[in-house]
């Protein structure tokens, strides 16, 4: 029976209220779907008259109730009846229903109990009903607003003992008398203070009583005229701290006729203002050099000069970009031309500086600009002929040229010479002549025969390939003078002009020493055809690295072919097109091991073969590539014999644990070692809780469950969803994996079956017995040598590892609270930052097993192992960190991470000391240690570790050195610091990324610096771990989920956001039409140009060919997007043989879209300005291409997409408001010209658009706390400090991959890519920075106290009426209490109507 027929039954029928409620409830109707809600609301109302405390403790969340709900506290019939039952109901009434008559009954009964948990708004600005709360409780004059803050209300709650705090409402705060009465109370609570209750008596009252101001006055005190002006006057340096509004003249005059002295510490605000600027510079000239922008007016500028400030090199960055006071300067002295910006330059200072006859150009000094400038640079070479050297494009006239030349004194300096000058080809002839090496330096454009002719012939010249131009390059005669000179300049020769002649000159100068090696005289014509390829394709290779291949190919070269030569290359582009990621982010450690194998290519094609199932965890795989390595781990491979370093473990074969025994028994050396190296592996990836081997757990247990209902047929296999059958497809290979070392079953074969006709195969073979499950037999296949029997014990293991290592990090802080090293830690160098979370995330392995090897490639001390250094310091001496690190072999040449690992760490055992072996039983999940020195004694420092360790549980400390060289001579300076040489401040600094990435694995650890002083806390671990909240992807094994941490609502609210909510959601309607005709056009060339045969809008693990992914991943497709301002931003996802094709893809889309600016490169579609049917406006496109494989990365985009959709399943009701705040951000940053990265190609130095996402994500989704998050930073004492410190202090992260990480230099020349942006390093400049915080000060002055009163207008919507289930986010503890009580209430009510 429908809802609708039911509600005419019952109103035909003689059932009860009572009744009809219970059946309602109990057949769960759909009351959404009743259109007629008279009968229901009848219902209600009869209840609620009869009992309504009964109804509202058992109502439950529902719309359409929740209506009815509202109506009836508004109706003072009913509300009437409930005062009657009960006065505390009162808390329940609003608007109407507030009648005197209902609020005397309640209160005359003495009975009634104020509640401020669920009470209506109306009740708290009722002044009868909150003098008598304050009665009952002076702080109920917390819940006192508007006409209810009466004086007699404040006066009897103080009178009761009230006392005003930082938790005071703001109603309070902002009421005059009220706050008088609180500054007669504390004179201090003048700090708590609002705008509003500023007023001249509560100021004075409060200064009178003994008030004084400081840096932590208020915002709005330090913004108050009237209350700077006595803060002046109590202390003159109070003008520091003035802000905005408050610098008026009468304050300024006040506090210097006072004793104020402006210098550089002075306020920005008070240094942007031209009033203060001006008595500043009538204080002192010279006070002009600290003057911002803002104040420089023609007056202060004139003012200054006048009495007497002399302009220099030292002026300010804004001084020298001022125009006028750049053309005072000029006519102070003509040589400060030179220091002119190109901003302010104008013609006049020019002719001005020149008409003087003593200007002098400084080509150190002047600026780009004034060298392009051709009066200027005339004037530059009639003093020096070589400053053509400095002279840019638009001054390189004939007449300068000619001048410079004729003079006959004229030296081209190659360091110095402009790209404009080295294209001129009458300057440069003119420098070949003078020296034959400026050939090297001629460009494209210039180079002509006769120079070429002129530098050989004098015999002189020599090439130089890092400046030769291509061209020189391409030049016969010029290559192969260059070969004959270095045989290594063949590398330089253009494939154009690789001629045999040119080839084998370089083969007869000693070539790569082939002409000594030939010794069975291979035919020369063989050996140049080689060459020839080989040389060829490393010009292909261009921008990868190639260098192992090319040793590969020195060291084989008269064993290889020219065929297998090309294979060589091949594996580079085998390895990019890999279907497998992992493969993928492996590749050149792959490479690395199928180098040094027979044949490379058959190698690598069994390892990408193992990485492309998908049937084992990582660690699985590696260790199947090891066996692929090296079949055979005997002494042919590796030295076991009996003297050799290697590890005692592996060296003896013959361990005693009972179940390794029993395989001794049973099997060979080789057998005995293979099962040690994967049991390590193993362990490592347990103790590391590596992703791949939870993944892997994880769908045993849930792909199991699928299997057995298939298989008894409890479901279909038509019934599963695309996952589910994704999972048991996986889950089907683990049976596969168990059925192939069955020796019964070896000749099934199952490769070619559904996977439908492959469940009902293996259910043959295996079911469930009464001693193992199906899970325990997997597990069991596997890791039974390493000591686990079932499922349940390994995943156990997991957990508790986990666990141990997460109290490890907070008890060695207490046993190391300053870091100094003691006797028998094991140190060890990783890398650089790059290296970290791999090792994090699966371990830090040895090289055999694919492990990033930093260095040289002979810095393993002996294979199979890691390397370690032991500390000695010398009988138990301390010593520095540098003193201690330098005397070890680890050193300082392999990066700047290093881990230590205490000699106490019980997950270690070691099993060959400095002096002889120690007999310590075999464990497989303990980690083997020993020494590899040849030498015996207490000096020996070098140990290993057998196969890798995990960081999470085998490292106890992490050492930090910053990426500059330590002075050697001199390591600490007097005061502690460490000594680092040629130290500036712009360079990267991976400590904060250091940070994050300890953070996002979920694992402390302690770090320290060279001085020994801890830099990474378990406090700033929890706050950046605490960011992470919400995104479930990064939960650890042993987390709880926890829900985003959303600001409290009020925080959500300011003048302006629903508004915006509503455009927002109106632009999101249109957005959706436009996004549909922009990607049928694009899955139009997809279909014509690619032929794909499905095209999915999500990620799908379907690697056939033809399938292609089309993903959006800019912000309108999150909603984000500014309402008019949209981006059309795709990742297309394609099989590799597609990749190939992008490029005709690419064109296709040009044709169809014709965009008026076209910035497309390598595998990227980017159009400007497209103009498409259906669409008014022209709009900007974005396609992104990308290989599909089987495993995706945590991407930017996505982790927002993840993030943002855990918003709107938690919170559904301030989800709108949320993306407002985003959006809203982005609007007065845009509207400020603080927005767009300063990587973009409209730098303004902000953080981005997904930067603002992050960074208003990151502060519970509220604008109003992330203001505040970032002004508590940017600004101190009054003043912004600057950015260089500010982005030491204040991080915004991107927690999840770019698509495409930038390339980081770190130290003098080496490079890395860290996937992991943070924006306001990365994005951020210092102009960005300023203009940013000064929007945000704005904002904060405009919107900081009309948050809250627009949260409390509009709270009975968002919140009282519509609870979010998790509530418990971050939300305060008062709100948490209202929200309870207001869902109890709301389920009373419900569940009664419905019963």
């Amino acid at each position: 029976m429908n809802i609708t027929k039911f509600i005419k039954k019952i109103t035909m029928s003689t059932m009860s209220n009572e009744k009809a409620l219970e059946i309602i409830i109990r057949n769960n109707y759909d009351l959404e779907s009743l259109g007629d809600t008279d009968t229901i609301t009848k219902l209600i109302t009869k209840a609620a008259k009869k009992d309504f405390k009964r109804l509202k403790s058992e109502c439950f969340h529902n719309s359409l109730l929740n209506n009815i709900i509202s109506q009836l506290k508004r109706d003072p019939k009913v509300m009437l009846y409930a005062v009657k039952q009960d006065p505390n109901n009162l808390n329940y009434a609003k608007g109407e229903a507030l009648t005197d008559e209902i609020i005397d009954i309640a209160l005359s009964t003495g009975k009634y109990n104020f509640n401020h948990f669920g009470i209506s708004i109306n009740l708290e600005q009722n002044p009868k009903v909150m003098l008598y709360a304050v009665k009952q409780d002076p702080n109920n004059l917390n819940y006192a607003k508007g006409e209810a803050l009466t004086e007699d209300v404040i006066k009897t709650a103080i009178a009761s003992g009230y006392k005003f705090n930082d938790l005071s409402s703001h109603y309070l705060l902002n009421n005059p008398i009220a706050m008088l009465y609180a500054v007669k109370q504390d004179p201090n609570n003048l700090n708590y203070a609002k705008e509003g209750a500023l007023t001249e008596e509560v100021i004075k009252t409060a200064i009178d009583s003994g008030y004084k101001f400081n840096d932590s006055s208020s915002y709005y005190l330090l913004n108050n005229p009237i209350a700077m002006l006595y803060a002046v006057k109590q202390d003159p340096n109070n003008l520091n701290y003035a802000k905005g509004e408050a610098l008026t003249e009468d304050v300024i005059k006040t506090a210097i006729a006072s004793g104020y002295k402006f210098n550089d510490l002075s306020s920005h605000y008070l240094l942007n203002n031209p009033i203060a600027m001006l008595y500043a510079v009538k204080q002192d000239p010279n006070n002009l050099n600290y003057a911002k922008e803002g104040a420089l007016t023609e007056e202060v500028i004139k003012t200054a000069i006048d009495s007497g400030y002399k302009f220099n090199d030292s002026s300010s960055y804004y001084l020298l970009n001022n125009p006028i006071a750049m053309l005072y300067a000029v006519k102070q002295d003509p040589n400060n031309l030179n220091y002119v910006s190109g901003k302010a330059l104008t013609d006049e200072m020019i002719d001005i500086a020149l008409s003087t006859g003593k200007y002098v150009f400084d080509d150190k000094e002047t600026s780009y600009t004034l060298k392009q400038n051709p009066i200027a640079m005339l004037y530059a070479i009639k003093q020096d002929p070589n400053n053509l050297n400095y002279a840019e494009e638009g001054a390189l006239t004939d007449e300068i040229i000619d001048i410079a030349l004729s003079t006959g004194k004229y030296i081209f300096d190659a360091r110095n010479a402009s790209t404009s000058l080295r294209q001129n080809p009458k300057v440069m002839i003119y420098a070949v002549k003078q020296d034959p090496n400026n050939l090297n330096y001629v460009k494209e454009e210039a180079l002509t025969d006769e120079m070429i002719e002129i530098a050989l012939s004098t015999g002189k010249y020599i090439f130089d390939a890092r400046n030769a131009s291509t061209s020189l390059r391409q030049n016969p005669k010029v290559m192969l003078t260059a070969v004959k000179q270095d045989p290594n300049n063949l590398n330089y020769v253009s494939d154009r002009i690789l001629t045999d002649e040119v080839i084998k000159a370089a083969y007869d100068n000693g070539f790569w020493e082939l002409k000594n090696n030939n010794r069975n005289n291979e035919d020369i014509s063989v050996i140049i055809a080689k060459l020839r390829k080989t040389i060829e394709l490393k010009h292909s290779y261009f921008y990868q690295n190639t260098d192992k291949i090319i040793e590969h190919i020195k060291k084989r070269f008269f064993d290889l072919t020219e065929d297998k030569i090309a294979e060589l290359y091949s594996l580079y582009k085998r390895s990019e097109l890999t279907n497998s990621e992992e493969a993928y982010k492996l590749r050149d450690q792959i490479i690395d091991g199928a180098l040094e194998q027979d044949d490379p290519l058959e190698v690598f094609a069994k390892i990408e073969k193992i990485f492309e199932k998908n049937n084992l965890p990582l660690f699985a795989k590696i260790y199947k590539c090891f066996e692929t390595l090296y079949p055979n781990f005997n002494k042919s491979t590796f030295n076991f014999d009996k003297n050799s370093r290697i590890s005692p473990d592996l060296l003896n074969a013959n361990p005693l644990e009972k179940r390794m025994a029993y395989l001794r028994r049973n099997g060979s050396d080789r057998d005995v070692r293979m099962q040690m190296v994967f049991n390590d592996l193993l362990r490592i990836s347990i103790c590391s809780a590596d992703r791949s081997l939870i993944d892997y757990m994880n769908n045993i247990k849930v792909g199991n469950d699928l299997y057995l209902d298939i298989v008894s047929g409890k479901r279909t296999f038509e019934s599963l969803t695309f996952e589910e059958k994704n999972i048991l497809d996986i889950f089907s290979s683990h049976l596969e994996a168990l059925q192939e070392n069955k020796i019964k079953s070896k000749n099934m074969i199952l490769d070619n079956l559904s996977l439908p006709d492959k469940i009902r195969v293996l259910s043959k073979e295996f079911s469930p017995t009464d001693r193992h499950s199906l899970p325990d037999r997997i597990i069991r296949s596997f890791a039974y040598y390493a000591g686990f029997d079932s499922f349940e014990s390994l995943n156990n293991y997991i957990i508790d590892s986990y666990k141990k290592a997460e109290r490890l990090g907070e008890s060695n802080v207490i046993k190391r609270q300053i870091f100094s090293f003691e006797d028998g830690d094991l140190l060890r160098c990783i890398g650089n930052i790059d290296a970290l979370e791999a090792s994090l995330d699966i371990g830090n392995v040895c090289k055999e097993f694919l492990g990033p090897l930093k260095g040289e490639s002979n810095s393993d001390a002996t294979p199979l192992d890691i390397d370690f250094s032991l500390i000695n310091t010398a009988n138990g001496m301390k010593k520095t960190i540098y003193s201690c690190i330098s005397g070890t072999p680890t050193g300082f040449g392999f990066g700047n991470i290093y881990l230590v690992t205490d000699k106490s760490n019980p997950n270690i055992r070691i099993t060959r000391d400095n002096n002889d072996n120690i007999d310590t039983p075999y464990d497989p999940m303990k980690l083997e240690v020993f020494s590899t020195e040849f030498s015996s004694g207490v000096g020996a420092t070098r140990w290993g570790a057998r196969t890798g360790y995990s960081l999470v549980t085998d490292v106890d400390y992490i050492i930090y050195k910053k990426n500059f060289e330590i002075n050697s001579l001199k390591p600490y300076n007097e005061d502690g610091s460490v000594n680092y040489v040629n130290q500036t401040s712009d360079v990267y600094d991976d400590l904060i990324r250091l940070k994050m990435l300890l953070a996002k694995k979920g694992i402390y650890k302690p770090v320290y610096d060279f001085t020994g002083k801890l830099v990474f806390t378990k406090k700033e671990y929890d706050t950046i771990r605490s960011k992470l909240d919400g995104i479930y992807h990064y939960k650890t094994i042993t987390e709880e989920e926890k829900a985003y941490p959303l600001a409290d609502t009020s925080l959500l609210y300011f003048p302006g956001i629903e508004e915006l909510v509503t455009e927002m959601q109106q632009d999101r309607s249109k957005q959706q039409e436009k996004r549909k005709i922009i990607t049928d056009k694009i899955k139009e060339i997809l279909m014509s140009s690619l032929g794909a045969t499905q095209i999915n809008d999500t990620i799908l693990n379907d690697l056939s060919q033809g399938n292609i992914d089309l993903l959006e991943t800019g912000s309108t497709s999150r909603g984000t997007n500014v309402p008019g301002d949209a981006d059309y931003d795709f990742m297309t996802r394609v099989g590799r043989n597609d990749l190939n094709n992008t490029a005709a893809v690419i064109r296709d889309l040009n044709s169809l879209f014709s965009p008026q600016t076209n910035i497309s490169h390598d595998n990227r579609f980017r159009g400007k300005d497209i103009k498409l049917d259906g669409i008014e406006e022209p709009i900007d496109i974005d396609i992104s291409f990308t290989q599909k494989r089987d495993k995706v990365d945590y991407s930017t985009d996505t982790c927002l997409s993840d993030l943002l959709r855990t918003i709107e399943k938690e919170y559904p009701e301030q989800f709108p408001l949320v993306k407002a705040n985003i959006v809203y951000a982005k609007k007065i940053l845009k509207a400020g010209k603080a927005y767009k990265s300063r990587r973009s190609s409209e730098a303004e130095g902000g953080l981005g658009g997904i930067g603002v996402e992050y960074w208003i994500l990151q502060n519970g989704g509220s604008l109003i706390n992330a203001v505040n998050s970032f002004l508590a930073q940017a600004v101190k004492d009054g003043n912004i400090i600057p950015y260089e410190e500010f982005k030491d202090k204040y991080q915004v992260w991107d927690f999840g991959k770019n698509h495409e990480p930038r390339e980081i230099e770190i130290g003098s020349s080496e490079k890395i890519v860290f996937p992991y942006d943070e924006f306001v390093s990365c994005n951020m400049s210092e102009k960005g920075y300023l203009k940013m915080t000064n929007i945000l000060l704005e904002f904060k002055k405009k919107h900081e106290m009309a948050a809250t009163q627009v949260m409390n207008q509009t709270v009975e919507n968002y919140i009282v009426e519509s609870p979010s289930r998790h509530s418990r986010g971050n939300i305060t503890y008062l709100m948490l209490i209202t929200l309870s009580l207001i869902l109890s209430i709301t389920t009373i009510l419900i569940t009664f109507i419905l019963n």
